[in-house]
């Protein structure tokens, strides 16, 4: 594996653990198991040497990065039919059941 391609990797696998924390604020169990399964995958693919399949592995690294960013959203009940939402680094306040949503 080349030196870049090192590079690259290991900067997916570090941007995959921050966003865990970023995505599953204060929930302990979430990042807890999320830890594992990127280790997990990246554990898998260690051994790789096939330019195009870890090629493959960056993207999908670098897609399910975006995919918990974009579309993972916590909510946490703030007072009666309020709830205060968490996505990444926002935060807002929604109105209503969101077993509907």
């Amino acid at each position: 594996m080349s030196v870049a391609t090192r590079y690259r990797v290991l900067t997916c696998f570090r941007k995959l653990h921050k966003t865990k924390f970023a995505v599953f604020q204060d929930d302990d169990f979430a990042i807890k198991e999320t830890r594992k399964r990127i280790n997990e995958e990246f554990k898998k693919g260690k051994n790789e040497t096939d330019p195009e399949k870890i090629e493959e592995m960056i993207k999908t690294a670098e897609d399910v990065d975006k995919l918990l960013r974009q579309t993972v959203i916590q909510a946490r009940l703030v007072g009666e039919d309020r709830y205060s939402k968490s996505q990444g680094y926002n935060n807002t306040l929604l109105q209503g059941d969101l077993s509907d949503r």
